[in-house]
């Protein structure tokens, strides 16, 4: 019997182990150059969107960050 709860309990501890999540890499934050680039392209779609677009987009803008 004791047998079976030894090789019970290493069999737990084994999948333990194994099931441990691992550190996930971390992204590396935008150069400056790419946060211009993206500032660029956002400004072009906004050019094209009509006033009450950009209102609404404004507004949600606003209450996410706030």
């Amino acid at each position: 019997m004791k047998k079976y709860l030894l090789a019970f309990i290493l069999l737990l501890l084994s999948v333990s182990v194994f099931t441990q999540t691992k550190p996930k890499p971390k992204e590396k934050p935008p150069t400056k150059k790419e946060m211009s680039d993206m500032m660029q392209e956002m400004q072009k779609s906004m050019t094209g969107m009509s006033s009450e677009d950009q209102k609404l987009l404004n507004s949600r803008v606003l209450k996410y960050l706030i």
